[in-house]
């Protein structure tokens, strides 16, 4: 964002700012723009992803038992609820 012309703490105080209530000015319009076009040129979005998937994919790794016990459960009840309203 700096190279072009903002100049933000964090990523997030772009639109920290904005009230999205009101249409938006034009300032708000031309941060928004280069925040998009530096997310792309940075390949943030992408990199982000990738992060975030794999921190979720260690979560679940760990955790796969007790994931599996709870999707068997909520399946269980679902059925039953599905059971309870075919009976009417």
């Amino acid at each position: 964002m700096r190279h072009k012309g903002f100049k933000f703490a964090t990523r997030l105080d772009a639109i920290r700012s904005f009230d999205f209530k009101k249409p938006p000015s034009d300032e708000q319009v031309r941060t928004a723009t280069a925040d998009v076009s530096c997310k792309f040129e940075t390949n943030y979005l992408g990199v982000w992803t990738f992060v975030e998937s794999t921190y979720q994919q260690r979560v679940i790794d760990a955790h796969e038992p007790e994931i599996r016990e709870f999707r068997r459960i909520a399946e269980a009840m679902l059925d039953n609820a599905r059971r309870l309203v075919a009976e009417g």
